[in-house]
């Protein structure tokens, strides 16, 4: 779920660079972050996706089984922001709404936006709900609804994939609509809503400001043009800024994408996938792809499918995809082998295991008994910050670790 990496991320690419990381081993924690390159919290709950601010503070979005949806500020250096909502923890929630907090964006002036999927308090209704949040971590209550708007949809199991701020200020997001009449028969149907930039419904787009078609299933990050195009991925596809579908994909450059899960925008329209792919039984690989703006798989980009621990037989996953500014591709998840780590991988630009990186390209981390990394944020030294679960297996006790990897 989940989701501006583009221009945002390598602006706000910030401080913490110094000589003794540059000198470091690729793949290895880079140890002036949080505690020897790790910083593990308790708050805000379990995350969901990441974003940096131009200054280089994390937002990690996060989901509290009883509080609803959160979002937590961390400081370049890993440790809380305590000036950030109430103690770091910023939270969202309504009174006639049960919300989440899944994909993140960035405003022009520094407002935060959270998407989720979401449903009334009576239970009667679901629907995409986008929340804004004041730079402080207050809901801006300018916004929708004091500070959140509820879209109602088709009725069905909901999830949000993307959410991104376009240069006008109009807000996208998008996900997925399943629908199980049963015997097995499900319908999946792929919504993109775009909001005004005070959370209204904006009606020159699509049906009332709602574009909903089996096209779209699957839905999981959306991307704009500099013409007001937008694409969607994994299922390459090309609306046009009235919310009409083309009929084929155009390449264009793309300005700005939602940030985080398994697809990443490339600036040419191209997109970079990651996965796992069964090889065995209990036994999966990474199976990272490319794909050029059509939906056609890159015949230059080298398919290696791979374990984060080479020749060890394990349950490895992939969520989340990123890319440096000197252009290596990293991939990260979990290991599960026994208990699940951290599991980290960089790529070249052809597709192939980059073997200066860790262990013939590929690391993992022990961090405290069972984790997983679920986004990847890249700094302007070419370092990567994982964001990701983790469970202490003595105390059951769950939250959030961060750890930066020296690029």
């Amino acid at each position: 779920m989940r989701k501006l990496w583009l221009l945002t991320v390598v602006a706000a690419l910030a401080a913490g660079t110094s000589a003794s990381a540059a000198a470091a081993t690729p793949g290895s924690l880079d140890t002036a972050f949080g505690t020897n390159g790790i910083t593990i919290s308790n708050v805000g709950g379990l995350p969901n996706d990441a974003i940096l601010e131009p200054n280089g503070d994390i937002l990690v979005t996060s989901i509290n089984g009883v509080s609803g949806g959160a979002v937590v500020r961390y400081l370049p250096n890993g440790k809380v922001d305590t000036t950030f909502g109430s103690n770091g923890v910023a939270s969202i929630s309504s009174s006639s709404l049960i919300v989440g907090a899944d994909g993140i964006a960035l405003a022009p002036d520094g407002k935060i936006l959270v998407s989720s999927g979401a449903e009334n308090s009576a239970q009667t209704s679901r629907g995409l709900d986008v929340a804004r949040l004041n730079p402080n971590g207050t809901l801006d209550t300018s916004f929708g609804s004091g500070g959140i708007e509820f879209v109602p949809l088709a009725a069905g199991e909901i999830s949000d994939g993307a959410v991104l701020v376009q240069s006008g200020g109009e807000i996208l997001t998008g996900g997925s609509i399943s629908v199980d009449l049963g015997r097995g028969h499900v319908i999946n149907t792929g919504v993109v809503v775009r909001l005004t930039s005070s959370g209204a419904l904006d009606t020159t787009f699509g049906s009332g400001g709602i574009v909903s078609s089996t096209t779209l299933a699957g839905l999981q990050t959306l991307a704009v043009d500099s013409s007001g195009d937008v694409f969607s991925a994994p299922d390459s596809v090309e609306l046009n800024p009235t919310g009409a579908i083309d009929s084929s994909v155009t390449p264009q450059a793309i300005v700005a994408s939602s940030q985080g899960g398994p697809n990443l925008f490339l600036s040419n329209g191209d997109t970079d996938r990651t996965g796992s792919v069964g090889v065995g039984r209990s036994d999966t690989e990474v199976d990272p792809q490319r794909f050029l703006a059509s939906g056609a798989t890159d015949p230059s980009f080298t398919v290696t499918e791979f374990h984060f621990v080479a020749g060890v037989a394990a349950r490895d996953s992939a969520p989340a995809i990123t890319i440096t500014p000197d252009g290596k591709l990293w991939v990260g998840g979990s290991h599960f082998h026994g208990s699940s780590v951290f599991g980290i991988a960089r790529l070249n630009a052809n597709g192939g295991l980059d073997p200066t990186f860790g262990n013939s390209g590929v690391e993992t981390t022990d961090i405290q008994g069972d984790e997983q990394i679920d986004a990847l944020l890249p700094l302007s030294n070419n370092n990567v910050i994982a964001v990701g679960f983790t469970e202490d297996n003595t105390t059951g006790v769950a939250g959030t670790a961060l750890a930066e990897y020296n690029g």
